[in-house]
């Protein structure tokens, strides 16, 4: 950003400069006409954008691109012709035809200030109404996410404490004492048969991941479902947010590897607010290194970029011997009832169905 800023900084003087070649051909009719326009097409771009996206299905085309570009621009020059040019042109009467009028009797300042003064009395009324007082009002979803972040973080406390544990009785004990607390031996009470049923594991899936470490990394789906995969897996240390990127992911992963609380089970569920970059995936695994498996669940929503991750994400388990992918995307293709109402989210059911299959996964490379 910063090499950037210094070449746009030396082609803006270079070109404002009115000697220079630059100054001359950026000087005609067709850039002028979008420069004039500039701010509008600024303005417009992004709520065109998005409301286009939500309205119209299946809108990854030239087409529908060329289209949405077309009613940037249409906006833009009528938002240039009837509300800037009409605003610009508001001070010429007050010096060619009004010369002696005071500037607040002219017409148009009159209808610009009942305007503004309507906007501020409602401005007004809506901050001092007791309804703003209230919280926003929350969907479902929502409240679920908001209530899984103190579930997730009581979880989180009780995980890390067990981890030095583990880690202090393992420096003590032998390694006869090790092989001895296998986790394939361990002794199934009524809950933990509660929980095979729940999540249809058998017992040799259950006694594979029940004390497994896990560190599960992600955006609002691993919020989501992290309580099930925190139930399922009581070892599980989980850093969710809404709306995170790919990008956010190494740094949170080198963080916990230099607190030495780098889990060498790693659950990943990033992808859904954006296009993965390679160079992002690459860093993830190197962080992890050969002596930790790294477990990605695919995405499954109607956005443009999912396809393309899922891509990403299969190429680069061929690359990556310990890279496992999830393959939540098949199996919740057919079952939409799975999936909250924006058919991007878990259900109840569909977490536990989500928590299962990581299971599962981790389940067969630890058997």
């Amino acid at each position: 950003m910063f090499a950037a800023t210094i070449v746009l900084t030396m082609l803006v003087a270079i070109t404002a400069h009115p000697a220079s070649f630059l100054s001359h051909a950026l000087d005609n009719s067709f850039l002028n006409y979008l420069g004039a326009r500039s701010y509008s097409i600024y303005l417009y771009q992004l709520p065109v954008f998005i409301f286009f996206d939500r309205i119209v299905p299946k809108h990854a085309t030239l087409d529908a691109n060329i289209l949405k570009l077309a009613i940037v621009l249409i906006l833009a020059e009528l938002s240039y012709r009837y509300i800037e040019n009409v605003f610009r042109k508001i001070k010429k009467p007050i010096v060619a035809a009004h010369p002696r009028q005071r500037f607040f009797e002219i017409r148009s300042v009159q209808l610009t200030m009942v305007v503004a003064m309507m906007l501020m009395v409602g401005t007004d009324y809506a901050i001092s109404a007791n309804a703003t007082g209230h919280a926003k009002p929350t969907n479902n979803l929502e409240k679920r996410l908001n209530n899984n972040k103190s579930r997730i973080d009581q979880a989180n406390k009780k995980a890390v404490a067990t981890a030095k544990q583990t880690k202090q009785k393992m420096a003590n004990q032998s390694s006869n004492a090790q092989s001895a607390s296998h986790p394939n031996q361990l002794a199934l009470s009524q809950q933990d048969h509660d929980l095979m049923t729940q999540y249809q594991l058998d017992a040799n899936q259950f006694s594979a991941i029940h004390n497994q470490p896990v560190t599960a990394v992600g955006d609002s789906v691993m919020l989501d479902i992290a309580p099930s995969l925190q139930n399922l897996m009581p070892k599980t240390v989980t850093n969710a947010q809404v709306g995170r990127q790919a990008y956010a992911v190494p740094d949170i992963l080198q963080s916990y590897k230099d607190q030495n609380i780098l889990s060498k089970n790693i659950v990943i569920s990033i992808g859904t607010n954006g296009q993965i970059n390679p160079n992002d995936l690459n860093q993830i695994m190197n962080i992890a290194g050969t002596g930790r498996q790294v477990y990605w669940i695919n995405g499954f929503a109607d956005r443009d970029w999912i396809t393309p991750n899922n891509t990403l994400l299969a190429n680069q388990a061929k690359k990556y011997s310990n890279l496992h992918i999830v393959d939540w995307a098949s199996l919740v293709q057919n079952h939409s009832d799975w999936l909250s109402d924006d058919q991007v989210h878990p259900n109840p059911t569909g977490s536990s169905q989500y928590a299962s299959l990581i299971a599962k996964t981790i389940a067969a490379q630890n058997q």
